[in-house]
């Protein structure tokens, strides 16, 4: 039986957070579980949201350098393209 991979995203959101600026390439069904890590939602509530992106699109995530208020700036953007 595959544990499940929801841990190691945690584990690897954590980590990145401690730096100033991160890039991040994901496929689409991790970016959920490292959006609520991000956000510090409790792993046991992760079944319960989902932050759908299409292929190719950029979600930026900002941390207030005064609060540490967490914030999704944009999610799933495609503009680029």
């Amino acid at each position: 039986m595959k544990s499940s991979p929801i841990p190691r995203l945690y584990a690897a959101m954590d980590e990145i957070s401690t730096v100033d600026r991160a890039i991040i390439c994901t496929h689409g069904y991790a970016t959920t579980f490292l959006i609520a890590c991000w956000i510090r939602m409790p792993i046991e509530s992760v079944g319960y949201v989902a932050f759908c992106v299409r292929p190719g699109s950029i979600t930026l995530l900002k941390e207030d350098a005064t609060w540490r208020n967490r914030a999704i700036e944009y999610l799933g953007d495609r503009a680029h393209l």
